[in-house]
């Protein structure tokens, strides 16, 4: 039986020192089937085979822009962020979870009524976030994916993606036992800490609660 073909897709911003350290993670993989795609939202070109690099910082969502421009090539896409650690079977560990219509991540969540009221991998989560999941990559065939997200919220795309692909797809939203971990003194360099993104993450919830009062949000 053939492998699925998949994409791992992360984004790079402000830890482009880092770089080295993942490709050599990735490098030893031990899933055969799959290729490693960089969207690039620092002011640095990386001269790399796979790598896109954008015109401006457009945030996580580039990595949605670049599942959509691969997705005919794919069946999965792999997220990561390039603060994580992880080993050999990363790849092969999420292949074995991967389901059609189904999103599986590590960072997983159940929402109780506000997004920071929350509890971790309960077995049926309303938030995956992008920070290590594996996804169905039909669900970036269309470019609604990334241009229904309002442009006030672009930077917290990790929680539209749980909601379109939820409630607009029908995707299954579930936990993942992968094992991975954070690069320690890492967390004050990301985009999260740096433009202050806590409140507009509470705020955007509140928004898709008011604009989709008939889901479970």
């Amino acid at each position: 039986m053939e492998q699925p073909r998949v994409v791992v897709i992360m984004c790079v911003w402000n830890r482009l020192d880092k770089l080295t350290q993942t490709l050599e993670m990735i490098e030893e993989q031990d899933y055969p089937n799959f290729d490693f795609l960089i969207w690039n939202n620092s002011d640095k070109e990386i001269d790399y085979l796979d790598v896109v690099n954008s015109e401006e910082n457009v945030g996580g969502v580039g990595r949605f822009m670049a599942a959509h421009q691969v997705s005919q090539d794919y069946d999965y896409v792999v997220f990561i962020d390039d603060d994580q650690i992880f080993g050999p079977t990363l790849i092969s560990d999420f292949v074995k979870e991967a389901k059609p219509k189904t999103m599986s991540g590590w960072y997983a969540w159940e929402l109780h009524g506000k997004y920071w009221n929350r509890t971790r991998n309960t077995p049926n989560p309303d938030y995956i976030g992008t920070c290590g999941m594996i996804c169905d990559i039909n669900a970036f065939r269309n470019k609604d994916v990334y241009t229904k997200l309002p442009k006030k919220y672009q930077f917290v795309e990790d929680l539209w993606l749980s909601f379109y692909c939820r409630y607009e797809l029908g995707y299954e939203l579930k936990p993942s036992n992968v094992e991975m971990s954070l690069m320690p003194n890492e967390e004050n360099r990301g985009q999260f800490r740096l433009f202050n993104l806590r409140e507009l993450k509470e705020d955007f919830y509140t928004y898709l609660k008011n604009e989709n009062s008939n889901t479970k949000l």
